[in-house]
C-alpha cells in the first residue's frame, strides 16, 4: 500500500531523530564534562529553568507555553516599571521559577521533565531527582539557624527543611530578610536545595485561615500570584513617591 505524504514525513521524522533531543542531551553532557566536580542535583535544577527556552527556539517572555504565560505580566501592564532594575532582575527569576514549577506540576511538563532525566548521564542522581515532581516544596520560608546549620522554614505548614549547598554570600544575605521569602525547594541526598529566593519585603501580609486548608496545587498558584502582584505594586508605589 501506498504511503500517505504524513506517514512518509512522520518515518523520515523518526529516521532522523529528534535534533532538539540530541541537542539538549548533548549540551548536558557538555556540561557535566566541563564540570565535573559541580553537583549533579544544582546542574540538574539549573538546566530545568532553560528547556522552555530551547523548546520554543525563542525568547522566554514571549515564546513560553500557555501554562507559564498565564503567570506572566502583560507586556502593557509593565512598560513603565521594566527599565527598573530591581522589577526587572527580580521578575526574570519569578518567570525562571514558574518554568520549574511547570516541568513539575502540569502533565506535558512532567512528560518534558521525565525526558530530561533520562537524558541526564549521572545514574546516581537520578533515583531521588525522579520523586521531585511529588517531592518539591513551593512556599513562602523564613530562615532558622539550628546548630549551626540553616534551615527553612514554611510559614504555612511550619515544617523545616534543611538546606543545602548554600553559599555563605547567599546565607548572610537570607539573614537580613525582613519578611519571609518565596521559593521552590527540591530533596537531594544532603538535604534541601534551591536556586531561586525571591525576596518579599513590604509586600502584603497572607491571611493564614484563607489558606491553611488550600492544597498543595492551589496554594502553589495562590503564592505566585501573590508575589506578582505585590511586585508590581511595591515598584510602582516606590517610583510614584519618587516623583
Amino acid at each position: 500500500m501506498k504511503k500517505t505524504e504524513k506517514e512518509k514525513r512522520k518515518l523520515f521524522e523518526e529516521k532522523q531523530g529528534n535534533p532538539f533531543d540530541d541537542d539538549i542531551g548533548r549540551r548536558l553532557k557538555e556540561k557535566m564534562d566541563s564540570y565535573p566536580d559541580m553537583d549533579k542535583y544544582v546542574m540538574f535544577l539549573a538546566v530545568m529553568k532553560v528547556l522552555i527556552e530551547y523548546a520554543e527556539n525563542g525568547n522566554w517572555a514571549k515564546k513560553a507555553p500557555d501554562f507559564v504565560k498565564k503567570y506572566y505580566f502583560p507586556q502593557k501592564q509593565i512598560e513603565e516599571v521594566q527599565q527598573i532594575s530591581a522589577f526587572r532582575y527580580s521578575y526574570q527569576d519569578y518567570c525562571e521559577l514558574t518554568r520549574d514549577y511547570y516541568l513539575l506540576t502540569e502533565t506535558t511538563g512532567k512528560k518534558i521533565f521525565q525526558k530530561m532525566l533520562d537524558w541526564f548521564p549521572s545514574d546516581k542522581e537520578k533515583n531521588t531527582i525522579v520523586t521531585w515532581p511529588v517531592s518539591f516544596v513551593i512556599s513562602l520560608f523564613r530562615p532558622i539557624e539550628l546548630e549551626n546549620k540553616i534551615y527553612f522554614e514554611d510559614i504555612r505548614t511550619k515544617e523545616r527543611y534543611k538546606a543545602t549547598l548554600l553559599d555563605d554570600a547567599l546565607i548572610n544575605k537570607i539573614k537580613t530578610f525582613r519578611a519571609p521569602f518565596l521559593s521552590l525547594l527540591v530533596p537531594s541526598d544532603k538535604g534541601y536545595l534551591t536556586d531561586i529566593i525571591l525576596e518579599c519585603e513590604n509586600f502584603d501580609l497572607i491571611n493564614p485561615t484563607k489558606t491553611k486548608n488550600l492544597s498543595k496545587k492551589d496554594w502553589g498558584e495562590y503564592v505566585f500570584r501573590w508575589y506578582r502582584t505585590n511586585l508590581l505594586r511595591s515598584l510602582t508605589s516606590e517610583s510614584s513617591q519618587s516623583n
